[in-house]
């Protein structure tokens, strides 16, 4: 029997108590009456036996109401199942275990529905998770090939590249073009010269100035901060090699006061600088060619206050006059020491007795500054006679009076060394026009420099700057001014003899490009 069932019948139990009570009661109080003995006992009885039924009473009631709201439960039921789930449920019995096996299957479908779900999520998720990590291994492969392809071209654009500036090499070369690199001096201060100084590729440089348009500047090659002394010496070969050529040519390290122009041809104590490379390649062309009996040389002039000194001589403070041949068109100081090098030490000694007394003083932009310009002068003799020459150029640095603060002396230092520096500006200004009339009279430095600046000579300028923003002014003027040389060819002009000088060159590019196939068989 079910539960509906079961109350129904427990319901209609207490209906016949109540009502086998309420006839006994009657019954009672008949019998009450004729007994009045026992009246006061059966007056109690009754008066338990109402209490008693007043309790059945609302056992019933409460009975009731439960029935009632099971009743409401079911016609909800009826209304939200189908009428198929659940029988007619009517007030004589609630078929309760029908209402539980019609939930069941309902119940049960969720579950399994809930349950395939998971398991759905779980294939996604392991799906989703295999499709990430071969997405992420396609990509890092792919990633992969495109970073080997891309180096791939870097080498190949590098050595594009580099073949390329050695076609253009041979063509300035053939044209006689003054090249002109750009060397940075590391910021004294430890800041980053970035954003001053921008640097694109190897041959370009980008100044940055403050509430103004960038001003680029393209040079034969550029030497950042961070390169070595070293890496300048690649640039510096052909030239020095030239010598051997019959070529007389010059390097020259230009730039303001503090730019590094020292450390560059002479080198740091311990080190070597140009000078020391050149005479280096000097001693290896004299071992190529032991049989001509070749014997280095040098010479170290100074040019202070217009005034040429000869810094190897016995008294350094001379004034020698400066002459030229009018049959071969060389420019000498008369009088100057040509002293000999048997070996490289001998050469470092001689060299460093001539800097001895060469005329420096401290200044607020440099603690050392040179106050003159330097022309140490390399050359081969030989039982056939002297081959080319090579002037190299430590020049002194071009200053403002009111950043240096110079005062009496140091003042007229600085004004013979900005009249001279104005008279190399000029005479490259001259060369690069093609006028008929080149002012090398102008100044002395510029007189002597005439073999090397001339049409039969080959030239180097290396501009020095400074990262730092206080230099901004100076570091501009220097680079426009080496631009300006770059475009300077020291070819002959119309109608002069220039079979010879074309020879020469001829010469000098077929030995730079069998060194080159040396260099790439090896």
């Amino acid at each position: 029997m079910n539960p509906c069932d079961r109350f129904a019948t427990s319901v209609h139990q207490l209906e016949n108590l109540l009502s086998n009570w309420s006839t006994y009661i009657e019954d009672f109080s008949l019998k009450d009456i004729q007994n009045n003995d026992n009246h006061l006992y059966l007056k109690q009885e009754n008066d338990y036996l109402k209490e008693k039924l007043t309790s059945l009473q609302r056992s019933l009631d409460f009975q009731k109401e439960e029935f009632e709201s099971l009743l409401d439960y079911s016609e909800k039921l009826e209304r939200l199942l189908p009428k198929k789930v659940l029988p007619n449920l009517s007030s004589d019995s609630i078929p309760m275990e029908s209402i539980q096996n019609a939930h069941r299957p309902l119940l049960l479908q969720h579950k399994d529905m809930i349950k395939s779900w998971k398991e759905e999520l779980k294939v996604l998720r392991n799906n989703f998770a295999t499709s990430v990590e071969s997405m992420y291994v396609y990509l890092f492969h792919q990633l992969g090939g495109l970073v080997e392809t891309f180096h791939c071209h870097q080498i190949q654009w590098m050595k594009h590249r580099q073949e390329n500036r050695r076609l253009h090499r041979y063509i300035q070369e053939w044209k006689g073009n003054i090249r002109v690199v750009a060397r940075i001096r590391p910021s004294l201060l430890g800041k980053d010269c970035t954003p001053l100084l921008d640097f694109i590729g190897d041959d370009m440089i980008t100044c940055r100035p403050f509430n103004s348009n960038p001003l680029s500047f393209t040079f034969d090659q550029v030497f950042p901060p961070h390169l070595p002394q070293d890496s300048l010496y690649e640039e510096l070969q052909p030239i020095i090699a030239s010598i051997w050529d019959g070529f007389h040519s010059c390097i020259m390290a230009y730039g303001p006061t503090g730019s590094g122009k020292t450390f560059t041809v002479f080198g740091p104590d311990g080190k070597s600088g140009v000078v020391q490379l050149a005479i280096r390649t000097l001693f290896d062309l004299v071992l190529e060619n032991n049989e001509l009996n070749l014997v280095p040389t040098i010479s170290m002039l100074e040019i202070y206050n217009e005034t040429v000194r000869d810094l190897l001589s016995e008294d350094p403070l001379a004034n020698l006059e400066v002459h030229e041949d009018t049959t071969t068109g060389d420019v000498f100081a008369k009088g100057a020491v040509e002293m000999e090098m048997s070996h490289y030490s001998d050469a470092l000694r001689i060299i460093q007795s001539g800097l001895d007394f060469r005329t420096t003083s401290a200044t607020l932009l440099n603690i050392s500054s040179s106050r003159s310009h330097l022309l140490c002068i390399l050359k081969l003799r030989g039982d056939h006679g002297n081959t080319g020459s090579l002037y190299i150029a430590d020049l002194a640095g071009s200053e403002r009076v009111t950043h240096s603060h110079t005062q009496s002396e140091r003042l007229d230092e600085t004004k013979h060394i900005n009249r001279s520096l104005s008279s190399l500006a000029d005479v490259f200004s001259a060369l690069r026009n093609q006028q008929p009339h080149i002012p090398y009279r102008n100044s002395r430095l510029t007189f002597l420099l005439r073999p090397a600046l001339s049409k039969t000579g080959k030239a180097m300028l290396i501009v020095h700057v400074s990262p730092e923003e206080e230099e901004l002014s100076e570091t501009i003027q220097t680079l426009r001014l080496g631009q300006r040389a770059r475009d300077i060819e020291l070819r002959p002009s119309k109608g002069q003899d220039s079979s010879n000088i074309l020879l020469r060159r001829q010469i000098s590019l077929l030995r730079q490009q069998l060194a080159d196939e040396r260099n790439k068989s090896k």
